[in-house]
């Protein structure tokens, strides 16, 4: 992941000449995967040395209720795989009835259908 990221922030530097913002966005544990926010990359000798920060958010952790409240219908397919208290089936009726409200016509059904894929994912 930590070459992922460096080699992500070095090509939009070197064609924009601007440091990105990074968010590394973890769906669900799994395994022994570290969640680095930070990385020293050093050259062989080294004289030169790079260090990088970026922003780790471990969707698990965030609220669903928190993103229902945002009022972003973007966010609604990310709520099955947030921290949801209780039982998931109101939870997922409540992204369904946001969608069907909400969205746009034309991008319901693709809305439906991410969130049931994560909600899948996850349960």
């Amino acid at each position: 992941m930590i070459k992922q990221v460096a080699d992500d922030v070095a090509l939009v530097y070197l064609d924009r000449g601007l440091v990105p913002e990074v968010l590394v966005l973890f769906l669900q544990p799994r395994g022994n995967v570290a969640a680095a926010g930070a990385a020293m990359l050093r050259s062989r000798r080294g004289w030169t040395s790079w260090p990088l920060t970026w922003k780790v958010v471990k969707l698990w952790e965030i609220p669903a209720a928190e993103l229902l409240a945002a009022g972003d219908i973007g966010l609604i397919p990310w709520v099955p795989l947030a921290q949801i208290d209780g039982l998931a089936e109101p939870v997922l009726r409540q992204c369904r009835d946001r969608i069907v409200r909400d969205a746009p016509a034309n991008e319901q059904e693709n809305l439906m259908a991410v969130t049931q894929v994560f909600a899948r994912l996850r349960y």
